[in-house]
């Protein structure tokens, strides 16, 4: 028999299980009068299935069924087999012991059936059900709290993780701004000294081809240390360009200048088919170089002695509108298999296993080629029908409006005629110090040298110098503390010639006051920028155009 009495909303549920039918029903009045919901049955199972269906807030269990089993163990039973429910056990026995028993057993509180317990029976049903739910909000609590700890602990560790994660960077930052230095410096005499031999006129052919081998070489070693550092730019985020308006035409022939002895050797074919009118675009020129470098690298590196390179330029046109200059690389060589064109801007995919073993090389510059394009705002795509049918490279980028750039030169001043200056060479690389010290004065230059912080402080104390070219790393200081002192006394131009060539580090160098930052081993074009660029300003004294 199952008697259910409905009361207000947002009572408790609470299930009666008691066999006496009298006192079942006067329970049932009173706990509904107290505004609870009550669900009555006179036999286990019943009350059993309620559990299942209509869980209850609160069980109220006679001790003494008309069955095998007494409450107490229907109690047990329903704690097994469901989540515990709060209980208070109904006994017409003074047992202590049961008592005890009961309490043991998990039942919330003992009432014993006394001639008036019907009376008191309300205030112990509140009395479990405020407990009930103070252990409910302190369970909760508990919870939140263990909660709150938790997401504070993830936050610590994630902070801590995010910290060491940036230390490592730094540390990387610094070891690759070491290793840059390291391994720049050693190549910076060797280069001066394959430079300086080439302007000798009386060397026989083979010993200049030598020397053009070994400069060609050091040349490639200093531009796989920089395709290196470029990448570790490139993951970091860390790739500054310094825009202006270049002309793409008189970059692709300087470039090509670059590599003319090598497809002179190859005995390869070079056409120009630059259609563009408009050929300007808004660029880092060394950046734009270098990525015309490997384009034009490639294809001569690819193909066979004998064969044909293209370089061709076209405009995009949209609506009557200008919008890109194409530059495409083409070539007759060794082609590419189709399949592996997706992974070509890969870092150190070349191809296939064949290729990298047969041609060398690691793999970085048509990654470094798409990372640069996409952060001038363009874009590089490779084509190739399959192996030995040639391949074709196509850079994409913005054009820049050919008024813009007649205004741009037109407030280029035309440079001076050149004349000897007085450089200070302060670098404590005593092979380094040499050679370039004989490589300036075979320009006709005056040069004073230093291999220390006080001797070159001493230096510009005694003299007036039209340029200073000074390293960073120092033994007794820094190139930093020098050209702080020496902008003290002279606005003369001031170019820091090193090993670090991070971008930290060349932001150091212009916020400290040098004019310039070249990274060793300095080529002989960057060299004759600065020293003509130095020469075509007038002669000034100490301190001139300082503010």
């Amino acid at each position: 028999m199952l008697d259910r009495v409905k009361a207000t909303d947002g009572a408790a549920h609470i299930l009666l299980l008691d066999d006496d039918e009298g006192l079942r029903t006067l329970a049932c009045r009173i706990l509904m009068r107290a505004g609870h919901r009550v669900s009555a049955v006179a036999e286990a199972e019943s009350a059993r299935a309620i559990v299942l269906h209509d869980r209850p807030d609160l069980l109220l269990l006679d001790y003494q069924l008309g069955s095998l089993e007494t409450g107490l163990e229907f109690f047990r039973r329903l704690a097994r087999e469901a989540a515990p429910i709060p209980a208070i056990l109904l006994t017409g026995f003074a047992d202590e012991s049961r008592v005890i028993e009961a309490l043991r057993a998990g039942v919330a509180d003992v009432v014993p059936k006394t001639g008036a317990y019907l009376d008191y029976l309300p205030e112990a049903v509140s009395r479990v059900l405020e407990q009930t739910r103070l252990r409910q909000a302190l369970a909760q609590a508990e919870l939140l709290r263990a909660r709150e700890e938790e997401r504070e602990r993830l936050l610590a560790s994630a902070q801590a993780a995010q910290q060491a994660a940036e230390e490592a960077n730094r540390a990387k930052d610094r070891f690759l701004a070491m290793l840059s230095h390291e391994l720049r410096t050693p190549l910076s005499p060797v280069l001066a000294t394959a430079r300086m031999l080439e302007r000798f006129a009386d060397l026989s052919d083979p010993v200049r081809d030598d020397i053009r081998l070994i400069r060609r070489n050091i040349e490639l070693e200093a531009r796989l240390i920089d395709d290196l550092l470029d990448l570790t730019r490139v993951s970091n985020g860390k790739l500054l360009l310094a825009l202006e308006v270049v002309d793409v035409h008189e970059a692709l022939s300087e470039v090509l200048q670059m590599f003319r002895e090598e497809i002179d050797a190859k005995r390869q074919r070079v056409d120009f088919e630059l259609g563009a009118e408009h050929h300007h675009v808004r660029a880092d020129r060394a950046r734009l170089q270098q990525m015309l470098w490997n384009l034009v690298r490639n294809a001569a590196k690819f193909t066979q002695e004998g064969g044909a390179i293209i370089l061709r330029t076209r405009n995009a046109v949209r609506e009557n509108v200008v919008e890109t200059l194409e530059i495409e690389v083409e070539d007759n060589g060794i082609g590419i298999d189709p399949l592996r064109l997706p992974s070509l801007f890969t870092a150190f995919e070349q191809g296939s296993a064949t290729i990298s073993q047969q041609y060398g090389g690691l793999g970085l510059g048509l990654a470094i080629t798409r990372a640069l394009s996409d952060a001038h705002g363009g874009s590089v795509m490779a084509f190739s029908e399959g192996a030995d049918k040639g391949a074709r490279f196509t850079l994409v980028l913005p054009v820049t409006g050919a008024r813009s750039v007649t205004a741009e030169r037109s407030e280029r001043p035309t440079p001076p005629a050149e004349r000897p200056l007085e450089v200070l060479l302060v670098e404590d690389h005593e092979d380094t110090a040499d050679v370039m010290a004989r490589l300036l004065e075979a320009y006709g230059h005056t040069v004073t040298t230093a291999g220390l912080l006080a001797d070159a402080l001493e230096a510009i104390e005694r003299q007036r110098f039209d340029l200073v070219i000074s390293d960073l790393g120092l033994p007794d200081g820094s190139g930093l503390d020098f050209v702080r002192a020496f902008r003290t006394r002279s606005a003369a131009p001031a170019v820091a010639l090193t090993g670090y060539g991070m971008d930290d580090d060349v932001r150091r160098c212009i916020e400290a006051g040098f004019s310039v930052h070249l990274t060793k081993p300095v080529s002989i074009q960057q060299l004759e920028r600065v020293l003509n660029d130095a020469a075509s300003l007038p002669v000034a004294g100490p301190g001139a155009g300082l503010a």
